[in-house]
């Protein structure tokens, strides 16, 4: 395994050659050595995907639990995705959505973000998955005058919407007390820039238009299907997300969302630790 800080595997950035995906099947996760292993990856790599669940409505409430409490938000416990006939945001429809990460406008930021997928009778519709670590760092040693501005410049995020009008301020990098890249900001339909002195500006909008190229870029960004059955958990404060276009016409695709915080799945794995559950050495990729 490979370096850990207080009992945990340290973050190892990737890109698009990641040749192992942090994968397990649902019902391994019974064996504690088996969820211990997942929550290792995960805590690595910034997700894991599961395979074979339930494809119950809902039934990501219960999925969900096995690693913490729900965070319920103005969209309710759980939220669909689907095409929807008047759609209020391109999620409900089949155009491809850009590399982001998930309600910057809330305070706290939402930690652990889960897609469940119930049905999918579409082709296209490929779920991609870019490491923000990787990118912030790759801005660092390209512009290291660009990534300075992204780390301290404060923005302002906002959501105004029928339930909820949501603000909340951050840059669009942000590093921990360590170092270490941990929270990547990056949804250009809702960010606002502050008033800054030309030089400054042209080093932020400069900066950010190297973040989302890297993010959609083939370098940096994975893919994978989504299949009936397929869990996705990621750290909404690393990981962006998005899709590739796919045909509605062709059929339904029904995913379910929810969130949980960062703490639910750092207990249960301290609890592992505890308990002196052991995982086979895996060499790293």
């Amino acid at each position: 395994m490979g370096a850990s800080c207080g009992g945990f595997a340290l973050p190892q950035s990737w890109d698009a050659s990641l040749n192992r995906l942090p994968e397990a099947d649902w019902a391994d996760l019974d064996q504690p050595a088996k969820m211990k292993s997942l929550l290792e990856d995960y805590f690595r790599h910034g997700f894991c995907i599961l395979q074979n669940t339930p494809t119950d409505r809902d039934s990501l409430k219960f999925l969900a639990r096995r690693f913490g409490y729900l965070r319920e938000t103005n969209f309710g416990e759980l939220f669909n995705v689907e095409m929807k006939p008047n759609p209020s945001d391109l999620a409900y429809t089949d155009v491809a959505l850009a590399s982001h990460t998930d309600n910057p406008y809330r305070a706290p930021v939402p930690g652990i973000q889960y897609l469940h997928c119930l049905r999918n009778e579409v082709s296209g519709g490929l779920s991609t998955l870019v490491d923000g670590m990787a990118i912030a760092e790759a801005l660092r040693r390209e512009a290291p005058d660009q990534a300075d501005v992204l780390e301290r410049v404060s923005v302002r995020f906002r959501y105004e919407g029928p339930s909820a009008i949501l603000e909340h301020f951050g840059p669009l990098i942000e590093r921990d007390h360590v170092g270490i890249v941990r929270q990547i900001r990056l949804s250009s339909r809702l960010d606002y820039v502050p008033a800054l002195d030309h030089d400054t500006l042209s080093l932020f909008y400069a900066g950010r238009k190297r973040l989302h190229v890297m993010s959609e870029s083939d370098e940096f960004q994975i893919r994978f299907p989504f299949r009936p059955g397929t869990l996705l958990m990621m750290d909404n404060y690393r990981l962006l997300h998005g899709r590739t276009a796919f045909n509605g016409r062709q059929g339904h695709r029904h995913l379910q969302g929810c969130y949980i915080d960062h703490d639910g799945p750092a207990s249960l794995y301290r609890m592992l630790v505890r308990d002196g559950v052991t995982t086979s050495v895996r060499r790293e990729d």
